[in-house]
């Protein structure tokens, strides 16, 4: 790789937390390159520097305690590498606004939520290439064919972020990133939140622009997976260093780092059943072709009949209702004891309205939900009291599911806390006791959620749904965010809880992989109604719709 056809060349690359125990290192001796017209990935566990890589190029911070206390960071200018480590603040804005791009894992986070979609680019495209609106008007028309939004473009533009999917809201910021012509597109895990379907379109994207518009590329993710699809070049990142770089395809068949094993082989495998899967601490099992549980007889704990859910569109201000738009059409699903269903599906498929309809936390517009053969639409006060206590849920995002000024403590015993009204000393050993079971250290008893890894958190999520002794768990995504190390522990431990507690669980990802591995049974979702379901194994060897058979083929491969 010759040195002048590198767009971004980082070398030696040391970044410090001042004041920090045991030196603050955060980034120690870190050297890449990132070539014309190629897309290098950046894979590593929660922790291991990755974010903080993509800060260093672009000089921005998450703390004005970090600092860079050597290396280069050099960036292929007109007059040739330019080192960013030596440039003024005012240089640095000057780069970040023509040379350089960075799109972020949650686009709602990351645009206005008060403006309009085409405000957001236009406002871009006027500062970036100082154009006046009808020029702006052009180029804007150019970039929505360009990110693939065309064909329904009047109505994206003129949409709030919150009226747009993920997919959309990525290719947004994806089109606010490229106005500027940059030369580096930095990507901070942008499809990790996204269904298969909608991250391949976003992948080809990105592989398209690379080549039509000679874009040097640095894509961040935990999913390895992803990397092997899109990347040309991989770095390895643990504990802020480089354990392995090369060629991808290299890498991830042979590689030569424990490490970099260890996270290949954490990721649950799309045609093969195991029983456990590899963590720091056990290696993989295989299991049988029939789960334990679909041998035995066991009785229906939650049933769904014929449910409908339907949603009416908010009205104009004269108090006339909008349209009904259908959510769940003529759902039929019987969950037995013990047993873990899958639900798979793209984004707006009504996946989660399904569960919470399980759950109790929102009524079907038809049809009827059944605890116990009983329909917890008409059942009286006392025994609907008994099935919330009994029916769970678990969210996708446990920062936002776990309040940011209660301890861990508190926080799992916080549902108990209801009926107590204080916590009593037999409530704190429950709560002990919780810890105990997700493995969670009682050094984190008065910690809050921020002092928490993402598994950490998910771990205490858990633990608040356990202490009400639950038999049916509704996993929402549970996992969609953790790396793949971090996945592989809670996926283990849900399927220990089932074993030891025999609670019954419907499990909802977008990821057919982990389904595989932790369902007894795998529903398909298509636009409000189940299409088709059977055993993982075998829909996934010979799925018997067009649809199942796109999901499966979305699926990015090792």
């Amino acid at each position: 790789m010759q040195e002048q056809n590198n767009i971004l060349s980082v070398t030696g690359l040391q970044l410090k937390i001042q004041g920090a125990a045991q030196d603050g290192i955060i980034l120690d001796d870190i050297t890449f390159f990132v070539p014309h017209g190629t897309i290098c990935g950046v894979v590593g566990e929660s922790g291991s520097g990755k974010s903080m890589t993509a800060f260093s190029v672009i000089g921005v911070y998450p703390t004005t305690q970090a600092k860079v206390t050597a290396g280069k960071i050099e960036i292929q200018m007109d007059r040739g590498q330019t080192d960013l480590l030596g440039l003024d603040e005012n240089e640095l804005v000057e780069i970040r606004r023509t040379k350089i791009a960075m799109i972020f894992q949650d686009p709602l986070a990351a645009l206005n939520p008060t403006l309009k979609i085409r405000a957001q680019i236009m406002e871009k495209i006027c500062l970036s290439q100082n154009l006046e609106d009808p020029e702006a008007g052009e180029v804007l028309g150019h970039i929505m064919r360009k990110i693939r939004l065309d064909s329904d473009q009047e109505r994206i533009l003129n949409s709030y972020p919150h009226q747009l999917s993920g997919g959309q809201l990525q290719r947004v910021l994806l089109a606010m990133a490229l106005v500027k012509n940059p030369v580096l597109l930095i990507a901070d895990e942008p499809t990790t939140s996204l269904d298969v379907t909608i991250q391949k379109e976003i992948l080809e994207l990105l592989v398209e622009l690379k080549t039509s518009e000679n874009l040097a590329i640095l894509f961040i993710s935990h999913d390895l997976g992803v990397i092997g699809e899109i990347c040309d070049y991989v770095i390895v990142l643990k504990d802020g260093q480089i354990v392995e770089s090369g060629i991808t395809r290299a890498v991830l068949k042979q590689p030569a780092s424990q490490y970099t094993q260890a996270l290949i082989h954490a990721s649950p495998p799309l045609y093969k059943k195991l029983e456990r899967l590899p963590t720091r601490l056990s290696a993989a099992t295989e299991v049988g072709p029939t789960s334990a549980i679909l041998g035995q007889e066991r009785k229906e704990i939650i049933g769904l009949d014929n449910v409908h859910k339907e949603y009416i569109i908010a009205g104009d201000i004269l108090g006339r209702h909008g349209d009904r738009v259908s959510v769940l059409e003529n759902i039929k699903l019987s969950i037995k004891e013990g047993e873990i269903i899958g639900l798979v599906g793209e984004s707006g498929s009504g996946k989660t309205t399904l569960g919470k309809c399980c759950a109790g936390i929102i009524k079907p517009t038809k049809g009827r939900v059944l605890y116990r053969e009983a329909d917890i639409m008409t059942m009286p006060v006392a025994q609907f009291r008994s099935f919330k206590r009994n029916a769970q849920y678990i969210y996708q995002n446990p920062y936002s599911s776990l309040n940011p000024k209660m301890e861990v403590q508190a926080l799992i015993a916080d549902p108990l806390m209801l009926e107590q009204q204080r916590l009593t000393p037999a409530l704190r050993d429950k709560v002990l006791e919780m810890l105990d079971v997700v493995a969670l250290p009682k050094s984190c008893l008065h910690r809050f959620p921020y002092q928490l890894s993402g598994g950490q958190r998910q771990r205490v999520a858990i633990a608040r749904a356990l202490i009400m002794d639950p038999e049916f768990l509704v996993c929402d995504e549970c996992v969609s965010a953790l790396d793949v190390t971090i996945q592989a522990e809670i996926l283990n431990l849900l399927k220990d809880l089932r074993d030891a507690m025999d609670i019954a669980m419907l499990f909802i990802s977008h990821d057919i992989s982990v389904v595989h591995f932790i369902a007894d049974r795998m529903a398909v979702l298509h636009e409000g109604e189940i299409v088709e379901m059977g055993d993982p194994t075998t829909l996934i060897s010979n799925p018997g719709k067009s649809y199942t058979q796109k999901l499966i083929q979305s699926v990015p491969q090792i």
